[in-house]
């Protein structure tokens, strides 16, 4: 979780100290695959079963594009395991 943005006034508010998790991929030798905004439609939604980038639609999820996005760098990391 990156972010926390308020219902109610909508300021943005970083959940952790920032650039943390970067530091520590770094330290561990991994990468940092997305950041993902604490929103509580994203709990809604895995509440009812389905992901926000089925429940939202795919074309329009600004949610949804962030876990397309993770996805692909799975994909990449993957692609790149398995070549001799």
């Amino acid at each position: 979780m990156g972010t926390f943005t308020c219902p109610h006034c909508h300021r943005t508010t970083p959940v952790f100290l920032a650039g943390g998790v970067e530091r520590e991929a770094m330290k561990q030798n991994i990468p940092v695959l997305g950041s993902i905004p604490l929103n509580e439609s994203i709990c809604a939604d895995a509440d009812g079963g389905r992901p926000s980038v089925v429940a939202e639609g795919q074309d329009t999820s600004a949610q949804g594009q962030i876990f397309r996005d993770i996805a692909e760098r799975v994909l990449i990391g993957l692609e790149a395991f398995d070549d001799p």
